[in-house]
């Protein structure tokens, strides 16, 4: 009974019930597009309910050593971070499962994983108190609980930095703890050259970079997309051109983010696509992101087999609303007229 119990706790906090349901959109989840990866996620915060801090250390220690991908080409070990972080339910709940990974952290002294995963969940929640609006439109009020609980994953971060084995998700930890604190460039390339050193294939740390230098934070027009381009040059052929596509993926959205997608490589993207999805298999986020650059550049030719290929598939995190994706494909099909 104990262990249904935490099942069912864990698939709750994961944002699910204890029946599967089918998902309205591709999952927010970089990869989580099938049952391995749902399986996985529930598999890792059940460890988390039912307290068995070894066998979290045991299972993360394998992933870094395994380097282990899944569908699509993302790390095991950051979807691992991503079942552990879970601030964004109700105070109460988030207070829970903080305090769950300090008791973690505390069980497990020279653990590196238990303070990444109290680091990650405390930025997030931080961003949480922030909220989404723009510097300017943020409340006064919140600005000292952000400042507190990001301080506080620093401080947490700090206090592992030289615990071994290192753990990459370390650097794009700190990199998101910077971003929020509004570090000069050159620290944050500090930060994510050293996690690099550690492991050259964790291109998390890059996406964390070049989001860094998006005219909304801290880079100046063309900054983001020339780095894009520095990176994948510096990562090889075939590996470049899958990078390119990545921090593509991570430069364009909605927004001023569109704006980007005139300054990058738009054959080069589309190697990049087709790149991992020969090396990883088809991936729907992947195909909802070079549909949204395709419609951002007016390449029906592009767009169209694309849109054809996803039917109703579409991704939440990519397209932020069904309009907007429904918009897009009828403009591929020639049902509609680039909005002005």
């Amino acid at each position: 009974m104990r262990r249904l119990s935490a099942v069912i706790l864990a698939v709750t906090l994961l944002g699910g019930s204890a029946r599967a349901q089918a998902p309205a959109a591709v999952p927010d989840a970089e990869t989580e597009v099938d049952a391995a990866d749902g399986s996985f996620a529930v598999r890792v915060a059940t460890m988390l309910v039912e307290r068995r801090f070894a066998d979290l250390d045991a299972l993360a220690d394998q992933l870094r050593r395994d380097r282990t991908r899944s569908h699509g080409g993302a790390w095991r070990l950051h979807q691992f971070y991503g079942a552990l972080d879970r601030p964004e339910r109700t105070e109460p709940d988030t207070v829970a499962h903080l305090n769950l990974l300090r008791e973690w952290m505390v069980a497990s002294p020279k653990s590196v994983t238990a303070r990444v995963a109290l680091a990650t969940s405390l930025t997030r929640w931080a961003w949480v108190a922030r909220g989404k609006s723009f510097a300017d439109d943020v409340p006064k009020d919140r600005w000292p609980l952000f400042q507190q609980r990001i301080q506080e994953a620093e401080a947490v971060l700090h206090g592992s930095e030289s615990m071994a084995p290192m753990c990459p998700q370390w650097f794009s930890s700190m990199m998101t703890v910077g971003l929020a604190q509004g570090w000069e460039p050159d620290r944050e390339k500090a930060v994510m050259e050293r996690g690099i050193a550690l492991d050259a294939g964790y291109f998390y740390l890059q996406q964390e970079y070049a989001n860094f230098l998006k005219p909304k934070w801290y880079g100046a027009p063309g900054e983001a997309a020339a780095y894009a381009k520095e990176a994948a040059d510096r990562a090889g052929a075939g590996a470049g051109d899958a990078l390119y596509f990545r921090l593509a993926a991570t430069l364009v959205g909605f927004g001023p983010g569109n704006t980007l997608a005139k300054e990058l490589d738009w054959p080069r993207v589309q190697r990049g696509y087709a790149a991992l999805t020969t090396e990883y298999g088809s991936d729907r986020r992947f195909t909802n992101q070079l549909a949204l650059l395709a419609y951002f550049l007016r390449d029906r030719a592009v767009a169209l087999p694309l849109f054809t290929a996803l039917g109703s598939q579409w991704s939440q995190k990519v397209w932020g609303d069904r309009d907007r994706f429904d918009h897009a494909r009828d403009w591929a099909n020639a049902h509609t007229t680039w909005p002005e």
